[in-house]
């Protein structure tokens, strides 16, 4: 009565599983194995007698259940996403092909943590900064709109797998955008995690595999092949391109985001002008910092060895100099012009000035 009992529950179980109504609601361990050793889809039958979720093999170059990378080459290698105001914790392992990033935006005051979440001050986070809005771009601000540089910016990636979020606020000039990748199973999202398959995602394509671009899909193997991970490069270096979706769900696909945030490990990439501590980043130079730039200064009286002129001295012959520019902008300089007018009692005859008698064209009484 008891094994027949069993039996039924089994039965009842592998219906169930097999019409898409329960599937992942079955735990492990709740139904026995048949005599044969049968289980529902996606278990299989332990040593003692019950059915147990089937968690495939890593590195069978497939996409079982319960994993989000096979082979595990395909998982990410790393979770930072270079923006302060986000956490990002590994969950799983690569050597379990279930290695995933899992992204939480940071709401509270903290010091010390290089975010100033909306709604922080200098008074209560030291990582908010007291100099927004006062007409420069300064270290840590990502935008200033004092000094022309807009924290109006939109945050939408187009990727209906992540969460957009924009990050600081206007009021502190840190505005930046995070991207929260979705992994959780959610009807008519348009997301069709890595783990997410039709049975427990809507948004999963049943049609995968019919050789046809569907809604939803980005590729149809092997008739339309998906992209691989090693073709997902950036599009500069400010960017980093990410691979999301699978082969076994045809919605592989290469995410672009930009880097918008500071580092202290050179990547090539300087996001903004004001981080200081990027050593990608060359510091501005402003006038009086102690630093001489030609491609902007005629001269920096904070460097000894280009101080700036006050005084051209007299006029030299037939050439007029002048000073122009001022030394608080470091742009002061002496400015040489030939003399081309006839005028009298200046010392000088210009070559085009050849009237001798008081009246004749080009007279000058210097030429005499």
């Amino acid at each position: 009565m008891v094994r027949a009992g069993l039996g039924l529950v089994l039965v009842a179980a592998m219906s169930i599983v097999a019409s898409g109504c329960l599937g992942p609601e079955i735990a492990d361990g709740a139904v026995s194995c048949a005599g044969n050793g049968l289980c529902p889809d996606g278990f299989e039958c332990a040593v003692d007698g019950r059915c147990y979720r089937y968690a495939g093999i890593c590195g069978d170059m497939v996409l079982d259940p319960g994993e989000t990378c096979d082979p595990a080459d395909l998982c990410p290698s790393e979770c930072n996403d270079r923006n302060a105001c986000t956490t990002d914790n590994e969950v799983g392992s690569a050597l379990t092909c279930n290695f995933r990033c899992v992204r939480t935006e940071i709401t509270e005051c903290a010091d010390g943590d290089g975010c100033c979440p909306l709604g922080c001050s200098p008074e209560g986070d030291d990582d908010c900064l007291d100099t927004c809005g006062n007409t420069t771009l300064d270290p840590g601000e990502t935008c200033d709109e004092d000094a022309g540089v807009s924290c109006d910016i939109s945050c939408s990636d187009g990727d209906a797998c992540t969460t957009d979020l924009e990050t600081g606020s206007p009021a502190n000039c840190n505005v930046a955008c995070a991207y929260i990748d979705i992994d959780t199973c959610i009807d008519d999202d348009g997301c069709c995690p890595v783990t997410c398959n039709s049975a427990t995602d809507n948004d999963c394509s049943p049609l995968c595999g019919n050789g046809e671009i569907d809604p939803g899909e980005t590729c149809d193997p092997p008739q339309i092949p998906c992209v691989q991970p090693g073709e997902c490069v950036p599009s500069g270096a400010c960017s980093v391109s990410t691979y999301e979706g699978s082969e076994s769900n045809c919605n592989a696909r290469c995410v672009v985001n930009p880097i918008t945030s500071c580092s202290t490990v050179s990547d090539n990439c300087c996001p903004d002008p004001g981080c200081v501590d990027d050593p990608d980043c060359v510091p501005a130079i402003t006038c009086g910092d102690g630093n001489f730039d030609p491609a902007t200064e005629t001269c920096d009286d904070s460097v000894p060895a280009n101080p700036c002129p006050t005084d051209c001295g007299e006029m030299q012959a037939c050439k007029m100099v002048e000073l122009v520019g001022s030394a608080a902008t470091c742009d002061a300089e002496c400015v040489t012009t030939e003399v081309t007018e006839c005028l009298p009692n200046d010392d000088c005859c210009p070559q085009n000035c050849q009237g001798k008698i008081p009246g004749e064209p080009y007279y000058d009484p210097d030429c005499a």
